[in-house]
């Protein structure tokens, strides 16, 4: 049978390895069975399956070697298991139909083009554990809208986020200390959100990017805390109004006044 004829495969139990290009240009390919005895899947060894819509990688496995799933045009979701330390380049390079991705704490650094083109991705969880988001990652994820980058990160490579055009907000920690050369080239929407001082709010006015500044923390502008931040101001400027049409009543049943004053601006602290 040829290639482009099978649909269903099931790898022998006791294989330790899918080769390099084993299953390369398998179009017609919709589903694959991995035993727990697999550790390594080669490179190139589902690239240019475009009917594969998911598949489930086993515990067992330790290594997913570069360009794995290149141009799998039909692939929706994966999960990569937490024996997996690194996601190589190239992985998931032009995988269009991929809306999401669940990466483990394992994984401590995501390399070039791992998720380049990824039109259909809307949003990443990034672990603690990563510590390194190389050269154009996420170039061209054109449905990414938000991201939150982790405390444990201290690089962002060059072009990591270029032509992201969806990406409106980025939460960048001080722990990042080196921002590549064109990494939010395209996203002409951003917002990056960022403690004063940080290497991020810096590279954002070099390269005239909007800033928020925000807590010492890695936490985003959706978090509680960051949310109480934003709208504290919008509560008491709607206080203030009543407050201060009181202020007359307050004086003729002599409330102290200066006690008042300094309720006001405790909203704001």
């Amino acid at each position: 049978m040829a290639n482009s004829e099978i649909t269903e495969v099931v790898i022998p139990e006791g294989t330790t390895e899918i080769n390099n290009n084993e299953f390369l240009g398998y179009t017609a390919l919709t589903s694959v069975i991995i035993p727990n005895s697999v550790t390594k899947i080669g490179r190139h060894a589902f690239s240019h399956c475009t009917s594969l819509t998911s598949i489930t990688i086993p515990d067992s496995v330790t290594e997913i070697v570069e360009c794995a799933f290149w141009d799998c045009t039909a692939l929706a979701s994966i999960t990569i298991p937490d024996s997996v330390t690194r996601i190589s380049r190239y992985t998931f390079n032009g995988c269009t139909s991929l809306t999401s991705i669940t990466i483990p704490n394992s994984v401590r650094g995501i390399h070039e083009y791992a998720f380049n083109g990824c039109v259909s991705l809307t949003s990443i969880n990034i672990p603690n554990s990563v510590v390194m988001i190389d050269d154009s990652t996420f170039w061209g994820c054109t449905s990414l809208t938000s991201i939150v980058i982790p405390d444990s990160v201290t690089k962002i490579g060059w072009s990591t986020f270029k032509n992201c055009t969806s990406l409106t907000s980025i939460t960048i920690p001080s722990s990042v200390t080196e921002i590549g050369e064109s990494a939010f080239e395209g996203c002409r929407e951003l917002t990056i959100y960022t403690p004063k001082g940080s290497r991020a709010a810096k590279y954002a006015k070099e390269n005239k990017i909007r800033v928020q500044y925000i807590e010492e923390s890695a936490e985003g502008p959706s978090s509680p805390k960051n949310k109480r931040r934003w709208r504290v101001p919008l509560i008491a400027a709607l206080a203030i109004t009543d407050i201060l049409a009181g202020l007359q009543f307050a004086k003729i049943i002599n409330i102290n006044i200066p006690e008042i004053i300094r309720l006001i601006a405790n909203l704001f602290q």
